[in-house]
């Protein structure tokens, strides 16, 4: 439990870097397959998943707290290490049921929330 406690903690003080699975195993000292069994054990997925899940979790916070009429889409997620639009867009979809200009485009909170500002 100490290493999936490790690696989560390393996942949200390192959102904005993408954190790949191999960075949780430096952190946390442990194999990918030790780390892959104590995040199936604990939550059913595999690391890479979880981080995933995490970040397009943070996108969707982001896209509900931006201004539409100052941020795109790519804006935030280039902010959060996604690079690849088309694939965040498919995963975004998957997980929330729309596109995330959808989101934004239904936005109208604070920009504080930002990570360009932050």
């Amino acid at each position: 439990m100490q290493t999936l406690h490790k690696a989560e903690q390393y996942i949200f003080t390192h959102e904005n870097e993408a954190p790949s699975v191999m960075d949780l195993c430096r952190e946390t000292g442990v194999s990918k397959r030790t780390l892959e069994y104590a995040f199936r054990d604990h939550s059913g997925i595999n690391p890479k998943v979880y981080i995933n899940t995490i970040r397009l979790n943070l996108v969707h916070k982001y896209l509900r707290a931006a201004n539409p009429a100052n941020l795109r889409v790519a804006d935030i997620a280039n902010c959060l290490g996604f690079w690849h639009m088309g694939q965040l867009a498919a995963d975004y979809r998957i997980v929330f049921g729309e596109n995330p200009s959808i989101t934004l485009g239904r936005s109208s909170g604070p920009e504080y929330l930002n990570p360009i500002y932050s």
